[in-house]
């Protein structure tokens, strides 16, 4: 009997402890100026009447039950979270008072599943990812928390590229070490930072590379441990707060540990150390919305090739009328807009910021962001 056959049999044990993780904090600052720092990315609409976040809440909803969602944010979102789904426990949002980068927030999202369940196995998720293929997603994450739970093996789910992607870092795998519901999984053997197009090219060729979306999945114990043995600073640190989560003194212990722990994201603090870390496939239709060109992408077109992207209130959508134009992307927040003649552009206006600009320059909006900061406009971003 395989390992893999032998997983089945625990197929039922694992649903019990299995937890989803949700990271809120980023700041969305490439879809400015709709994504800003009070209210970023994943609070907004693009696709459907829910935000980002409430997609990605029914999607854990496939996995687990919502006593067992944990979100991880910026203090200043869990009313924000609140409002949008009230039905996730006060205790199960934990509020980060700084920004220290994913490693922490991972490390200390772990820590409070152990002081729950020390079997937890935890899907990590994203708020702000689109997913398009929603069965085999949950197939593919469901696979990677048995194999996970069973096997003790830190899980990354590298998606499969679709071309030559220059924005990502790409995961190497190696080994074939066996087969689970239809998907290889590997030993993941390196890690490549973001490469350039002729690099990103040959990765692409070789079926040796899977896009670094930072889709893990683990037990609470095995990555515990895994701080412990390799990133041991911010393990001091996660230790310390542990005590704490999921009691009265959570907040207090957080903001007295938080400003002495090192910034690092996962990749470098666990990922790239460790030798327990293996990769299953993801095509799923995973989407990063880091940019207007994503959300023109993934957007519904008209005739002419362009998309119109909802007021995000429900109650005031605004004229957008576009003639003899194509190739656009227009939202409106807070009055009509009409374009004549254009091609190719992306206009949005919310009231607080507009935005015009050639469309495939629109990945470069971070850089508006800055110089708006840097010159002191920081409530507008």
């Amino acid at each position: 009997m395989n390992i893999f056959m032998q997983i089945l049999m625990n197929t039922e044990i694992y649903k019990e402890h299995v937890y989803v993780v949700i990271l809120c904090g980023g700041g969305g600052t490439r879809v400015w100026p709709l994504s800003i720092s009070k209210k970023p990315k994943q609070f907004m609409k693009f696709y459907s009447n829910k935000t980002l976040f409430q997609e990605t809440i029914a999607r854990a909803l496939e996995f687990t039950d919502i006593s067992r969602i944990v979100i991880i944010t910026s203090d200043k979102y869990v009313d924000e979270i609140k409002k949008e789904v009230p039905q996730i426990l006060d205790q199960n949002i934990i509020g980060e008072p700084m920004k220290r980068n994913t490693a922490l927030a991972m490390g200390v999202a772990a820590a409070f599943v152990y002081q729950k369940d020390p079997s937890g196995v935890i899907i990590n998720l994203a708020s702000d990812h689109v997913i398009t293929k929603l069965d085999i997603y949950r197939k593919t994450l469901l696979a990677g928390a048995l194999v996970s739970f069973d096997k003790h093996y830190l899980i990354s789910v590298g998606i499969t590229p679709t071309f030559a992607h220059a924005g990502l870092g790409y995961i190497q795998k190696g080994a074939k070490i066996g087969e689970y519901s239809g998907m290889p999984l590997n030993k993941v053997t390196g890690f490549k930072e973001k490469p350039s197009m002729e690099l990103a090219q040959q990765f692409l060729d070789s079926g040796n590379y899977l896009w670094n979306a930072n889709n893990y999945i683990w037990r609470a114990d095995d990555i515990l441990e895994a701080f412990d043995k390799l990133s041991p600073e911010i393990a001091k640190q996660i230790r310390k707060i542990q005590p704490f989560l999921g009691t009265n003194k959570q907040n207090e212990a957080i903001n007295s540990y938080y400003p002495d722990t090192p910034q690092e994201p996962i990749d470098t603090a666990i990922s790239e150390k460790t030798d327990n870390l293996y990769v299953l496939p993801g095509d799923f239709g995973w989407h990063d919305i880091g940019g207007w060109q994503v959300v023109y992408e993934l957007g519904k077109k008209d005739d002419n090739e362009n998309v119109v992207i909802p007021s995000q209130d429900i109650n005031n959508n605004f004229p957008v009328i576009i003639e003899e134009s194509n190739g656009s992307l227009v939202y409106s927040g807070k009055q009509p807009i009409a374009i004549l003649g254009l091609s190719n552009i992306v206009v949005v206006d919310t009231g607080l910021g507009l935005l015009v600009c050639d469309r495939k320059k629109s990945n470069d909006v971070k850089n508006i962001v800055a110089k708006l900061q840097k010159d002191g406009f920081d409530k507008y971003i």
